[in-house]
């Protein structure tokens, strides 16, 4: 609600600066448990509504005890899916658009487990709830406030017109 024309601009550009530093890193503030209970005959389960990416390697089929691999890419999962297959093995899995894909698809209820990163690196001025973008004063930034502040700063500078390499080389 702020009219100052330096804090919306400074807005503006926080809006660009979060979701670039939450990428940059698997930041352990924003790293969630995301648990599939599986349906037989069931490909395809809902990613949960803040997720960005999975840590690398933290997909496990945690009935069965055994590591999976993924995300497939598009090439790999048509070869599983269509190509002749001799043996069982392990599952696998796939994200395409807000679902991921199961491979083979459950025949039973099991449990899969795995750390992904949240894209809401922000808390709601009052505590409750994270968000993916600043909307009051209060609100809260989970990743170390400093690189907040040396990446507004030297892009604000850019953004001015002003001398911004030095100030950039700090962040």
């Amino acid at each position: 609600g702020n009219n100052d024309a330096l804090a919306r601009q400074m807005l503006a550009i926080l809006g660009e600066i979060v979701p670039a530093l939450c990428g940059r890193h698997d930041w352990q503030a924003l790293i969630e448990d995301h648990t599939i209970t599986t349906v037989a005959s069931t490909e395809t389960y809902a990613l949960p509504s803040d997720f960005s990416r999975y840590v690398t390697e933290t997909f496990w089929d945690a009935t069965n005890y055994w590591p999976m691999r993924g995300s497939m890419d598009p090439q790999t999962w048509q070869a599983l899916k269509r190509g002749l297959v001799a043996a069982t093995i392990r599952k696998r899995y796939r994200i395409k658009g807000s679902l991921v894909y199961i491979y083979p698809t459950p025949t039973a209820v099991e449990s899969l487990v795995a750390e992904y990163v949240s894209s809401k690196p922000i808390l709601d001025n009052d505590g409750s709830t994270q968000k993916a973008a600043f909307a009051e004063d209060a609100d809260t930034f989970l990743l170390p406030e400093r690189l907040l502040q040396l990446e507004l700063k030297w892009r604000l500078l850019e953004a001015k017109g002003l001398d911004y390499a030095e100030a950039m080389n700090l962040s």
